[in-house]
């Protein structure tokens, strides 16, 4: 099911202690790097627009890739 006309993408809310400056901080600049390389994007276009994910390759793996043990 892929919702139609939902409004505005949903907000999403880290809970964090008072004073946790350091952690706003963490957080903050975590979120800036996973928007750098394209995540907010590709889960935007996922979980909101309903797009399918693309294909990706296996990760590498020693007995695939060295071995050749498994296909």
């Amino acid at each position: 099911m892929v919702p139609k006309d939902f409004g505005s993408p949903f907000l999403f809310t880290y809970l964090m202690p008072p004073r946790s400056g350091e952690m706003t901080d963490f957080v903050n600049y975590w979120l800036e790097l996973r928007k750098a390389d394209g995540f907010q994007a590709r889960e935007l276009d996922y979980w909101i627009l309903g797009q399918p994910r693309a294909l990706s390759t296996p990760r590498w793996s020693i007995l695939r890739d060295v071995l050749h043990w498994v296909k």
